[in-house]
């Protein structure tokens, strides 16, 4: 368990990188160039060490690709179940640190270290933090603490329950407030299309 009589220690960033590529043509998204000229990984990584110099970043998934990016890879725990096989390699990392867990996805090259600065110090005491759009929760872009979150997890994936949206609802995660043009940063890539338009 947490003690919020101590200072929390730096939170724990898991970029979401499971995906093949199949819909890039076989390109691992991740390594996609962003608009700073960095993989979108490597972005992200900035972006979120702006706000929270030096703290620990993990691959949720494991691919040679990434092997140059020098970060840990973290493999589904456990594998075949989509994404929250990494969620929940994410979480058990985090809770073993006494670390809040934050999760963004791969392929989200316009996330800035403002909407990273919200996800980390907005509602301090929400269990789960998420914004929503079009009336659904925004699991790439979110916050947790894994006293909370994993239990709920291993409950979910007990019952072969796979979906993200049904876990943060069941959950009673708190909806993290952004503006519509914050929420257009959500923009992701998953086909050449989407990087051209």
């Amino acid at each position: 368990m947490f003690n919020n009589s101590t200072p929390a220690a730096p939170a724990l960033l898991g970029i979401l990188v499971g995906g093949r590529g199949s819909r890039m043509g076989g390109v691992p998204k991740g390594l996609l160039r962003a608009p700073s000229g960095k993989s979108i990984v490597e972005s992200l990584v900035d972006e979120f060490h702006a706000v929270s110099p030096g703290s620990p970043v993990v691959l949720l998934g494991e691919h040679e690709a990434y092997m140059g990016l020098s970060l840990t890879q973290l493999a589904d725990t456990p594998p075949g179940c989509g994404p929250m096989g990494g969620v929940h390699a994410l979480l058990r990392v985090a809770a073993k640190e006494q670390r809040r867990a934050v999760l963004v996805g791969c392929d989200m090259p316009y996330l800035d270290r403002q909407i990273f600065a919200h996800l980390l110090h907005a509602q301090p005491a929400a269990l789960a933090l998420a914004p929503r759009r079009d009336g659904h929760w925004e699991p790439l872009c979110s916050r947790y603490e894994p006293s909370a979150a994993l239990p709920a997890l291993a409950e979910c994936l007990a019952a072969q329950r796979h979906s993200l949206q049904g876990w943060l609802t069941a959950m009673g995660t708190s909806e993290l407030s952004l503006s519509a043009a914050q929420l257009a940063q959500f923009r992701d890539w998953d086909t050449p299309d989407d990087i051209n338009s």
